[in-house]
């Protein structure tokens, strides 16, 4: 499953559904213009541009208009159950994944591990995880306080500002966090020292 390239001008060899018969033997180039009024298309294609394809492995396209933008999508999914709307749903999905790993390679520094050993691999793996969900949690909530979705805020941004901010402030933070610490440690000597002896033996009259 894959989007078709922009520069790719399939030839339609088969069509779904009655209403299309008329696009069979036409490059995807002519018939754009014929798709007035639908939203969806699901047709199967060949993707060589030679008036006789010599590429006998047909194709599965299918094209969703979004936002008065056609896009289309080859897979080799033939299973009707897989509608345009889930084929183009799953590309969504898998190019989600695929972001991540983008993100997690390129700003997090995965690619560059400092560790040699398994026990500090797995730290500076999980540390990035860490940041990761921190910085989604917090376009989460800015998401949720604006009114906007999610996909309109950028992850790079938003790590960059979480990174600076908590640069900045987690000094200020440990700070107080530490002064917290010794004044509970002040208090916890205090009751020791007030009623931490042993019991006293009694004494002999």
């Amino acid at each position: 499953m894959c989007r078709l390239k922009k520069s790719c001008d399939p030839l339609i060899v088969a069509v779904t559904q009655d209403k299309w018969q008329s696009l069979i033997g036409k490059r995807l180039s002519e018939i754009l213009p014929l798709l007035d009024g639908q939203d969806q298309l699901d047709v199967t294609v060949k993707l060589s541009k030679a008036q006789k394809p010599l590429l006998h492995e047909d194709i599965r396209l299918v094209g969703l208009l979004y936002e008065g933008t056609w896009r289309f999508y080859l897979t080799n999914i033939f299973d009707a159950a897989f509608t345009p709307q889930i084929i183009y749903d799953l590309y969504r999905q898998r190019w989600s994944v695929e972001i991540f790993f983008n993100f997690f390679k390129h700003l997090l520094h995965i690619e560059h591990l400092i560790a040699r050993n398994k026990n500090g691999i797995m730290v500076e793996i999980y540390s990035a995880l860490i940041f990761y969900l921190l910085t989604q949690i917090v376009i989460a909530l800015a998401a949720q306080k604006t009114g906007k979705p999610i996909e309109a805020f950028s992850f790079p941004r938003s790590f960059q500002l979480v990174r600076a901010f908590l640069t900045v402030r987690l000094s200020q933070l440990i700070g107080k966090a530490a002064a917290g610490l010794n004044s509970f440690f002040s208090h916890l000597v205090d009751a020791v020292a007030l009623l931490g002896f042993k019991d006293q033996p009694a004494r002999s009259p």
